[in-house]
């Protein structure tokens, strides 16, 4: 088998039975799908049991977040290539098609695509803006940079298997897959950036889960920080303060006023991110203590 897409799925009912639809309407049909459902509770489990697809696996667990639950289909996968999603996203129907393309044509290890806002919310669009930028940025400043996240995302399932999957310690999405991606970089593979491959993202954000979300990529820095330099012995990758001074200068070219208020929001994700950091670290040195 070719492909094996993945989707950890937690109480988004609705939105994962359009992700499916999107999955099961690629132009190549040599894949499975493998939906792991991480302890939800708004019917999604029993959804998923009825689901009458070829090539079509569900595996139940407990809460334990993105990580554990990605490498739950992992360790079931059938395919050459595993390709991820998420349980908000839309694929296009091309998608399996591209990455197969990319992956043949080129000596890619792992392929990236772009993540594009679908949702109405104003926080959503900045907080996909945030990350786009910076992973833009950073693939052209750096080629193989470890930015990339794992709703449009595809691997050899050798070169994952080798890094050794998901780190499970990551309870809440926000750094499993950078850790991932920086290991499959120290094991000299290479990730392959192609902008123009799309998902649509229907992330639902308010302020509150914006700064949430934020907070949580602070804590999963921190996580990463503490693995690179305790176990890896390497220097943790972090976005340079010079993505954020090249951000905001492209926003004051293109609109002040939207660029003054994009910044606001900048300053609240990135506040957001310190203060997750810190409460990491605070954590760790309390665990240790006592």
């Amino acid at each position: 088998m070719k492909f094996s897409i993945i989707i950890p799925t937690y109480n988004r009912l609705s939105q994962l039975q359009a992700t499916l639809e999107s999955v099961y309407n690629q132009t190549i049909n040599d894949f499975e799908v493998i939906v792991v459902d991480d302890g939800s509770s708004d019917g999604t489990s029993e959804f998923l049991n009825t689901v009458l697809r070829k090539n079509f696996n569900v595996i139940h667990q407990t809460n334990k977040g993105p990580a554990s639950a990605r490498n739950s289909g992992i360790k079931i996968a059938k395919g050459e290539l595993l390709a991820f999603t998420d349980d908000d996203c839309i694929v296009p129907n091309d998608w399996l098609a591209r990455f197969e393309s990319i992956f043949n044509n080129t000596n890619a290890d792992v392929v990236a695509g772009f993540v594009q806002n679908a949702s109405r919310s104003v926080f959503s669009a900045i907080s996909q803006y945030i990350i786009n930028y910076s992973v833009a940025y950073l693939y052209k400043m750096h080629t193989n940079t470890s930015f990339f996240t794992s709703n449009n995302i595809a691997y050899r399932k050798q070169v994952i298997m080798d890094a050794g999957g998901f780190d499970e310690r990551f309870k809440n999405a926000g750094g499993e897959e950078r850790l991932l991606n920086f290991k499959i970089i120290l094991n000299g593979k290479k990730i392959f950036f192609d902008p123009e491959l799309k998902v649509k993202h229907f992330h639902k954000l308010d302020f509150l889960s914006f700064v949430n979300q934020f907070y949580n990529y602070g804590k999963g820095s921190y996580l990463i920080y503490k693995i690179c330099r305790e176990e890896l012995k390497q220097k943790p990758p972090f976005v340079p303060f010079v993505t954020y001074t090249s951000f905001i200068k492209e926003l004051f070219k293109q609109n002040f006023i939207l660029g003054l208020s994009i910044v606001f929001f900048l300053l609240i994700s990135q506040f957001s991110v310190l203060i997750g950091f810190i409460s990491g670290f605070i954590k760790t040195s309390l665990r240790k203590r006592f």
